[in-house]
């Protein structure tokens, strides 16, 4: 494996400017290769620095030029750049899985929340769908007894996934490589709407990068997930090949809901509509062995 960023001339930042135009050639949707390289660099000063400064100079690189070519900011929650046993992987949040949804333009808003005890929620499918959570705003977060995500698109009508507090739990134990880690012992609600936002997905009209986006995920973090599996080599594979990194192995990752009341024209839904059994969370740890 390469020489470590921390033993690279320069440092990380040093390293990503002498690199810059593979980052520039990358760039998509509006962002910018020098804030790229900012927000990298400032997130190895963070709490997962040191474990950054460990990966190698390629693996840095490859995360960061995903997210010019996803146009995606590592920053607020939409990606995070986590070190795995001495590779740095890139991790979609739950809003950079909305963000990319969004693009198709079909889609005027998503939203995940979470239904705690004593919230008035009703939920009515067939040709007359409804879709009602007024919230009480108690509980600690964690609580809960459903976590839903619903996409209402620009014509009015909309998808939605629930999942129990038992569907998560079997998400969690049956397909995360780090269940006990800080992100599900921590923050098991916003874990929980990102499994919720995740199948949301697998039904909603995603533009070919957003289904790259998040096969390529799948892909660097073992997770199977069968409805988005491309089956060529992607552009990330061939870019993961160029530079030399292996994508064996791999996983982590980290970081809002009021009353909805949505009651559009009828809508019959197709027949299938309804997704199978789901896949895969996106864990993080805080610290890597």
């Amino acid at each position: 494996m390469s020489t470590a960023l921390a033993k690279t001339e320069g440092g990380l930042k040093g390293y990503l400017v002498a690199n810059k135009n593979s980052i520039v050639e990358a760039c998509a949707h509006g962002v910018s290769a020098d804030r790229l390289i900012k927000t990298a660099c400032l997130l190895a000063t963070s709490k997962n620095g040191a474990a950054i400064a460990k990966c190698s100079p390629q693996s840095v690189l490859r995360a960061v030029v995903d997210c010019a070519r996803f146009g995606i900011d590592p920053a607020f929650g939409r990606a995070y750049i986590i070190p795995y046993g001495g590779e740095a992987e890139l991790q979609l949040g739950y809003l950079g899985l909305i963000e990319l949804a969004k693009r198709s333009g079909e889609i005027k808003s998503i939203t995940a929340g979470l239904v705690q005890e004593g919230d008035d929620f009703d939920v009515e499918a067939g040709t007359n769908p409804r879709f009602i959570h007024r919230p009480k705003f108690e509980g600690d977060g964690n609580s809960f007894k459903h976590v839903y995500a619903l996409a209402v698109f620009t014509d009015g009508h909309f998808e939605y996934t629930v999942l129990s507090r038992e569907d998560v739990e079997h998400i969690r134990k049956s397909f995360s490589k780090a269940s006990n880690s800080p992100a599900w012992t921590k923050s098991y609600g916003e874990m929980a709407k990102k499994c919720a936002i995740r199948r949301l997905c697998k039904t909603l009209p995603l533009t070919i990068e957003a289904m790259e986006a998040i096969s390529e995920d799948d892909r660097r973090n073992n997770v199977i997930d069968v409805a988005f599996e491309v089956k060529p080599p992607t552009a990330g594979a061939r870019l993961d090949k160029a530079l030399g990194i292996d994508r064996g192995k791999g996983k982590q990752e980290e970081p809002p809901a009021g009353t909805i009341d949505v009651e559009p024209e009828a809508r019959e839904r197709e027949p299938g509509e309804d997704d199978d059994d789901d896949v895969a969370p996106w864990d993080r740890e805080e610290e890597t062995k």
